[in-house]
């Protein structure tokens, strides 16, 4: 299952995602830095940050109808919150496996 994650004004899809992978997992494999960026949840005029340990692939699955509605957005943390409060929950972070998820285009170097 694949889902489409915008970088830079970019589409990138992300493939091999199961209902256990994690937003840090998703960052990790197109950035490499999951403590620098986040995911934020876009939909019809409304956005959230979405905290690294979010299934996404199962709150892509529960938007049903409305999944055509929703963008992921891959920005840089600190641009995007005045203070990282999302980060108290890195440390619960297992260790990334890389392996699960594919890139199935290549991320650019910004």
């Amino acid at each position: 299952i694949e889902i489409v994650v915008w970088v830079c004004q970019e589409e990138k899809i992300v493939c091999g995602l199961t209902k256990r992978t994690t937003c840090a997992e998703v960052i990790q494999v197109l950035f490499g830095k999951p403590s620098d960026y986040c995911i934020v949840e876009k939909w019809r005029g409304s956005e959230r940050v979405l905290p690294p340990l979010t299934k996404i692939l199962r709150l892509w699955k529960a938007w049903g109808e409305e999944q055509s509605n929703l963008h992921f957005v891959l920005v840089k943390s600190d641009a995007f919150l005045s203070f990282p409060l999302w980060k108290t929950a890195e440390a619960k972070i297992l260790k990334t496996p890389t392996y699960l998820l594919l890139p199935c285009s290549c991320p650019s170097d910004a």
